[in-house]
C-alpha cells in the first residue's frame, strides 16, 4: 500500500514538472515568435522660424535622421515667437508632450525658471562646451551653474546699407550712433528713408534698443541713466528728422527686410539671417552688411536660438538633439539660416546676396562679441523696454525721454527683485 503511494506521488511530481518545462517552453516560443512592436517613438520640436527656408531645412533635417533611426518619427511645429511663452504655459499645463523646444537666447532663463527644460549638466561635456565658437552665448542656457539646453544659432543685429549710394556720395559707413543719424539724414532720397529697424513684436523693440543701450555702456539695471536716456535720444532724432517710416512701429523683421530690398528704406538694423529675403528678391543696387555702431562700446552683441530638451520629453529626444549637433548637420543648418557659425569646425560660408563685406562677420564677432545679461523675468524686462520705445515713436507723445527713461527703470528694477 504504501509502495503504491509512492508510486501515486511520484507519477504526479513528475507530472508537474514536466508542465512545468512545457509551459515555460511555450512561454519562451512565445515570446520568440512575437513580433517587434513596429510603433513609431514621435518627437515633437517647437521652433520660432517663419522663413519658408528655414523651415524647410529643419524639416529636411528631421526626415534625415527618420531615415537613419529606428522607429523614430519628428514632427516640427513652427509657433510665432510673440506666441512662445502662452504656447509653451498652455501645453504644460494640459499636459501635451513637447520634448525639444528651439526658442530665443534671450528667453530661455524665463523658460528655465518655468520649470520648462530638464537639467542638462551632465550631457554638457568639457568636449561639448568647447565645441561652440562664440563661449558667451553659454550665458544664456546656465542657471545657478547648470545646463538647460545648447546653444543652436549666433544671428546677431548688424547693419545693412546699400552700398551704391554711400559710394556714389562718397561717404562712409558711421562709427557710432550720431554718425548713423547724419548717415540716415545724407543718403535719403525721395521715396525712400534713411535708416529702419523692427519694431512690430516687444522682442524686436528690445533687441534694437538693448544694441544701444550696451554700447552706450549702459544695461538693464541703469537705464535711467546717461546710456539709457542716449539710446532713447537717437530714436527720437530719427523720428523728428523723419529718416524712419513712419509706420515703422508695423514692421516686422520680414516688413523691413522686404522694404529695404525694395529700395524703401537705405539702412537696416536687422538679423544676419535676413539675408535669406535679401537673396529671394530682384534688388537694383548692391547692398552691404557690418556691425552696427558702437559708442563706448562695440555692439556685437551676441544673440540667436538655444534648444532644450523638456523635463517631460521621450527618452529619443537627446540622441535627436546629438544629432543635431553632428558637424555636417550644423554646417547645413548654418548655410541654410544664413546665420554666424556655431561649431568651431564649422567653415563659414556666406551666400553672396552680392558682393559685401559680410564674410568679415564671423571674426569680428568672435573677436569682439559679448553677451547681454540674462534674467529670469526677461518678459516683464521686455514688456517695460518696448513699451517705453513705443511712447518714444508714438506721434502723441509729450513725455520726456528723461521721463520714459526713469518708468521704465523703476519697471525693469521691480522686475528683477522680484525675481
Amino acid at each position: 500500500m504504501r509502495l503504491k503511494r509512492a508510486l501515486t506521488l511520484l507519477a504526479v511530481i513528475v507530472f508537474l514538472i514536466l508542465c512545468g518545462v512545457n509551459l515555460n517552453f511555450i512561454s519562451e516560443n512565445k515570446s520568440i515568435s512575437q513580433p517587434k512592436s513596429n510603433e513609431n517613438q514621435m518627437l515633437r520640436v517647437l521652433a520660432p522660424y517663419q522663413s519658408r527656408l528655414q523651415q524647410q531645412i529643419l524639416k529636411e533635417i528631421a526626415k534625415d535622421y527618420e531615415n537613419q533611426a529606428e522607429n523614430v518619427m519628428v514632427e516640427i511645429e513652427f509657433l510665432n515667437r510673440e506666441e512662445y511663452k502662452k504656447e509653451i504655459a498652455m501645453r504644460m499645463d494640459s499636459g501635451e508632450n513637447v520634448d525639444l523646444i528651439i526658442c530665443d537666447g534671450a528667453i530661455m532663463p524665463a523658460l528655465i525658471d518655468m520649470g520648462v527644460f530638464q537639467d542638462m549638466s551632465r550631457h554638457i561635456t568639457v568636449e561639448k562646451k568647447n565645441s561652440i565658437r562664440y563661449q558667451g552665448l553659454w550665458d544664456s542656457v546656465k542657471s545657478n551653474g547648470k545646463y538647460y539646453g545648447i546653444p543652436f544659432t549666433c544671428d546677431p543685429y548688424v547693419l545693412f546699407y546699400n552700398k551704391d549710394i554711400l559710394d556714389k556720395k562718397e561717404l562712409s559707413l558711421p562709427q557710432d550712433w550720431g554718425e548713423l543719424v547724419t548717415l540716415s539724414s545724407n543718403i535719403q532720397e525721395y521715396g525712400s528713408k534713411g535708416f529702419g529697424f523692427p519694431a512690430l513684436t516687444q522682442d524686436e523693440r528690445t533687441a534694437f534698443y538693448s544694441c544701444m543701450l550696451y554700447s552706450m555702456g549702459g544695461n538693464y539695471r541703469n537705464i535711467n541713466r546717461e546710456g539709457g536716456i542716449q539710446a532713447l535720444d537717437v530714436i527720437a532724432t530719427l523720428k523728428t528728422r523723419k529718416n524712419i517710416p513712419r509706420d515703422i512701429i508695423n514692421w516686422s523683421k520680414e516688413d523691413l527686410a522686404y522694404a529695404f530690398a525694395k529700395g524703401q528704406v537705405e539702412m537696416m538694423a536687422n538679423s544676419l539671417s535676413s539675408i535669406s529675403i535679401l537673396r529671394s528678391t530682384h534688388m537694383n543696387f548692391q547692398p552691404g552688411i557690418t556691425c552696427l555702431p558702437g559708442e563706448i562700446k562695440t555692439s556685437c552683441i551676441l544673440m540667436g536660438e538655444n534648444v532644450g530638451v523638456t523635463a517631460q520629453a521621450a527618452s529619443g529626444a537627446m540622441d535627436f538633439l546629438d544629432y543635431l549637433y553632428e558637424p555636417e548637420v550644423m554646417e547645413r543648418i548654418t548655410y541654410a539660416m544664413d546665420t554666424l557659425p556655431v561649431l568651431q569646425n564649422d567653415h563659414y560660408r556666406m551666400k553672396k546676396i552680392r558682393p559685401d563685406d559680410g564674410e568679415k562677420l564671423a571674426d569680428i564677432f568672435l573677436e569682439e562679441g559679448y553677451t547681454i545679461e540674462s534674467h529670469d523675468a526677461w518678459f516683464e524686462i521686455s514688456a517695460a523696454i518696448s513699451d517705453g520705445v513705443y511712447k518714444v515713436l508714438d506721434p502723441g507723445t509729450e513725455e520726456s525721454k528723461e521721463a520714459i527713461s526713469a518708468e521704465m527703470h523703476e519697471k525693469v528694477k521691480v522686475s528683477i527683485l522680484e525675481k
